[in-house]
């Protein structure tokens, strides 16, 4: 390690009960650890330069690492992955993530079948477990794809707020509405 750059300790009657530790690990890497008022890791969130300072790496206090893949010119989450993928494997991914144009439309499921079609060595592989997410940008998430393959869509109406949730078949099975409530 380079040098600690920051701890902040949480308190709860005068009793330690959480400490954040940011660190740089390297030149071009980050690290976030919470541990509990034990000193125990609970979780730690690598962040890697080439990210843009977004987490690329996060390994849960049990040991399990997830890599995050973001898409929306570096911006939103797209893809987690565990174990991470073999490194050459991994900067393809990145690669063809940072060339797509991501349409960011709740009616759109070209950026779900871009993604699948980008993992489906992964999907169809048992080692792995891969979620995908697709966005609006500025308004939610229009897609999550489970360790299982199945997508759940969102739609928005056109104050941005959700209006209905979809399923793997585009069936809906739950919508809102809104009411303006007037004095």
């Amino acid at each position: 390690m380079i040098s600690p750059l920051k701890e902040k300790y949480s308190y709860v009657n005068d009793q330690l009960i959480n400490t954040e530790r940011r660190t740089y690990v390297s030149l071009r890497l980050m690290r976030l650890e919470h541990l509990d008022h034990l000193g125990w890791t609970k979780s730690r969130q690598d962040y890697a330069e080439h990210q843009g300072l977004k987490p690329s790496l996060i390994t849960s206090h049990t040991g399990i690492e997830q890599y995050v893949f973001w898409g929306y010119n570096g911006d939103l989450p797209v893809a987690v992955i565990s174990p991470q993928p073999p490194a050459s494997e991994t900067q393809a991914l990145i690669t063809a993530i940072d060339q797509h144009v991501f349409t960011g439309s709740d009616g759109d499921t070209t950026d779900v079948q871009f993604l699948k079609t980008q993992f489906s060595g992964y999907l169809s592989n048992p080692a792995y477990e891969v979620q995908l997410f697709t966005h609006k940008p500025l308004v939610g998430l229009t897609s999550a794809t489970d360790t299982n393959g199945y997508t759940t869509y969102y739609q928005y109406d056109t104050h941005g707020r959700l209006h209905t949730v979809l399923d793997d078949d585009r069936d809906a099975v739950k919508s809102y509405r809104y009411f303006q409530k007037s004095n």
